[in-house]
């Protein structure tokens, strides 16, 4: 038998050509290639989804960042600068400024109304006069010393006993001095667009809400906090709100903003931006657990 044609397998006591031998390895090593291709394509795309977690947890973090920033500098989005409550030019100003707005008068919220014909303008309250039966509270004049026209603070309205809403003014040039519902966005608790109030502006959780009466945080929890309810959401500030659903857990919100996680094994929240003492500080005047790990 010829050494250069055959190789003895001894384990086997088969001969193979020294062809057949080349095809073999070059077959192993091709397999051998392809298997480190796809090696590294799994690898390859774990990296791809770490970056992506990273970059996922970095925005969060980002963001509750910039509401602590926020916080801090004392920087309101819907603040608005002070009106001139004495100065306007025509009986048409008065309408064009008032008519149809959400002011204050005497501290109490307020819808007010004008004819543009006199500079005299009518309130109504935003909930029943059950005395009277009615919601007109007076007629005044537009520069009474009670009225403040001065742009009402508006962030989160409790619209049912497990929904909440985000209130923001537009941000656009307006001829109107107080709220109106053409000068407000309604958000979900997540951002997306909400369906507004059907009888703006009469609407008792909206007076509730301008005058800072909230529920309970803890109340909160207590009552909705509970495995048959699948999806809520629910406001205990102006600006501090919870959210549930099945897929995203419990979370606190800072007008729509997460900035904490529920730990429902010691009842805590943990802060998304670690050491913050924003959100520390917020759990302690509330009453809520901070996550001790």
């Amino acid at each position: 038998m010829n050494s250069q044609t055959f190789l003895q397998i001894s384990a086997h006591g088969k001969s193979i050509s020294l062809l057949e031998l080349l095809l073999l390895l070059t077959a192993l090593a091709v397999a051998c290639l392809l298997a480190f291709q796809a090696a590294m394509m799994v690898i390859d795309l774990i990296h791809k989804q770490l970056d992506k977690r990273n970059r996922s947890t970095e925005n969060i973090r980002r963001e509750a960042w910039v509401v602590e920033v926020r916080e801090r500098l004392d920087i309101r989005d819907n603040d608005m600068p002070l009106k001139d409550t004495t100065k306007f030019a025509t009986t048409a100003d008065i309408r064009q400024k008032l008519h149809n707005s959400l002011v204050f008068y005497n501290g109490i919220p307020v819808y007010c109304t004008n004819n543009g014909e006199s500079s005299s303008i009518k309130i109504y309250g935003l909930i029943l006069n059950e005395s009277e039966n009615s919601k007109f509270i007076k007629e005044i004049e537009y520069d009474d010393p009670k009225l403040n026209i001065q742009s009402p603070r508006i962030g989160y309205v409790n619209k049912t006993e497990n929904t909440v809403v985000y209130l923001s003014r537009i941000p656009s040039r307006q001829f109107h001095i107080g709220l109106t519902y053409n000068t407000v966005e309604f958000r979900t608790i997540v951002g997306t667009k909400a369906e507004g109030f059907k009888n703006w502006p009469f609407i008792p959780q909206l007076h509730d809400s301008m005058i800072d009466k909230y529920p309970n945080a803890t109340n909160i929890l207590n009552r909705l906090y509970k495995p048959a309810n699948k999806t809520w959401s629910q406001a205990f500030t102006r600006t501090l709100a919870f959210g549930f659903s099945e897929q995203s857990g419990l979370k606190l919100f800072h007008k729509n903003t997460p900035i904490a996680y529920y730990n429902s094994k010691d009842s805590s929240f943990k802060s998304i931006r670690e050491g913050s003492s924003l959100v520390e500080n917020i759990l302690i005047k509330h009453g809520l657990k901070s996550y001790a790990p």
